[in-house]
């Protein structure tokens, strides 16, 4: 999978969506936000601790991202709590359906850090590109298209 860093500027993922939407075969654009809804200690927390987990449940986040999506898929991440994935390895929508169902399942257990347990929310906009289809276009498209795909099945 490539994966592009929020190091990196976004305009090398723009780059390479524009390359990934020019290919004949079917892809997607899914937006992932995430937002930590509790954090339920095992213990009393410390300072430094309550500190570090926005970033401990980032990068597990981002972890389980990358474990769920396939290796020509690409992953950037583009905000604090906000990840975006062009999925290139697709047969049909009703394979991505399943996809983003079990993505979102796998990105809501719970996290765990230093004894301390995170609750959090995902939601998922999802785009399957469209002939002629421009990358603003499916960014927009996939923005204005936030769920919960597990409330559905």
């Amino acid at each position: 999978m490539e994966e592009i860093t929020q190091d990196e500027t976004s305009i090398q993922f723009y780059e390479e969506l524009i390359k990934s939407i020019s290919e004949p075969a079917p892809m997607a654009l899914v937006i992932v936000k995430f937002e930590v809804t509790d954090y339920i200690p095992r213990q009393s927390l410390e300072p430094n601790i309550q500190k570090k987990l926005p970033e401990a449940v980032r990068s597990a986040v981002h972890d389980r991202l990358k474990e769920n999506l396939r290796k020509y898929d690409i992953l950037s991440h583009i905000h604090e709590n906000i990840y975006v994935a062009v999925i290139k390895t697709l047969k049909d929508e009703s394979e991505l359906q399943k996809r983003m169902i079990n993505l979102e399942k796998k990105l809501q257990l719970p996290y765990i850090f230093k004894e301390v347990e995170s609750v959090v929310e995902v939601e998922l906009g999802l785009a399957l590109r469209k002939p002629g289809e421009t990358p603003s276009n499916l960014l927009q498209r996939a923005d204005s298209k936030f769920k919960r795909f597990t409330s559905q099945s």
